[in-house]
């Protein structure tokens, strides 16, 4: 297992989301630029390059994605502004947006306006939302999107936001590191479809982080932040216990992280006062094609 570099995406970012679809193309959605202005940008790297897809009805940042069985892609809550990062000028959003391969559409809005939650899908193409929170603070809000309308699952055993958010090839939804207000957590959580379980801590607490999973179960997190210092941690999961993989190339927080058959790619994200449009794949020995709609976007 290695680190490899890819061609940059398009446009430079942080505070987006990726995922991808069941053709293993991977998609980067919304953010903020170097301005502080919110995308609506979608950009697709289809294994040999980056192609820009139409914007998202709806420009915005900290919001999570997903995908379907079906390819389709979920954009989901986030948050709006103007001039201020926090403050009156900060809208949060229950948007949901759906890209079907054409054109987006709008989907009923979550019950609950968050930013920086997470989302993933499990085997029966059901997209999850998981945590995020208002302006100050985090929720323990967990919601099922079933193709027709949105339902509340059992909370999550502790509130958390801009966490590691993905599901495994048994659908199985885990919650990784994360902030409550301005502590970072190591802990992890399991949902295996009836109810949420805690899994063994991780090495070290992270937030601002992002997840994945491979074909085979294991459960990676790469990248994120302790306080004011950004890390290249990357752990893995492989049911049991937790392991150091090969750190990341490039330091960096409020990434996104999804996965295909080749590897685990790591998009965008912040570094060192800057907005990143870096890829880095982290690849894959002899494992086997990962389910569709693994995502990795941030609590």
């Amino acid at each position: 297992m290695s680190w490899s570099s890819l061609p940059d995406m398009p446009t430079p970012r942080r505070f987006l989301a990726v995922t991808s679809d069941n053709a293993g193309n991977i998609y980067a959605l919304g953010g903020a630029n170097s301005n502080n202005d919110n995308l609506a940008t979608v950009e697709k790297w289809n294994g040999s390059s980056w192609t820009s897809l139409p914007d998202m009805p709806t420009g915005r940042e900290a919001l999570a994605a997903a995908s379907d069985g079906n390819g389709n892609i979920y954009a989901i809550g986030g948050a709006r502004k103007n001039s201020s990062f926090y403050g009156p000028n900060r809208f949060i959003l229950g948007t949901v947006e759906k890209w079907d391969g054409t054109s987006w559409s709008s989907l009923p809005d979550l019950s609950q306006t968050r930013q920086y939650l997470g989302a993933a899908s499990d085997n029966n193409g059901n997209i999850y939302a998981v945590g995020g929170g208002p302006i100050y603070g985090s929720y323990r809000t967990f919601t099922k999107w079933d193709g027709s309308s949105w339902t509340s699952l059992p909370d999550m055993p502790f509130e958390r936001s801009s966490a590691g958010v993905t599901s495994d090839s048994s659908g199985n939804i885990y919650v990784l590191g994360g902030t409550v207000t301005s502590s970072s957590y190591k802990t992890a959580f399991k949902w295996d479809g009836s109810s949420w379980s805690s899994l063994p801590d991780m090495p070290f607490d992270v937030e601002d982080t992002a997840a994945a999973a491979d074909g085979s179960g294991n459960v990676y997190v790469f990248g994120g932040s302790q306080g004011l210092n950004l890390v290249d941690i990357a752990f893995k999961w492989n049911g049991n216990s937790w392991s150091n993989v090969s750190p990341m190339p490039t330091k960096r927080d409020y990434l996104g992280l999804a996965s295909n058959d080749t590897g685990i790619y790591a998009v965008g994200g912040g570094g060192s006062g800057t907005n990143l449009a870096k890829t880095e794949r982290f690849s894959l020995v002899s494992a086997p094609t990962a389910p569709t709609g693994l995502t990795a976007t941030q609590l």
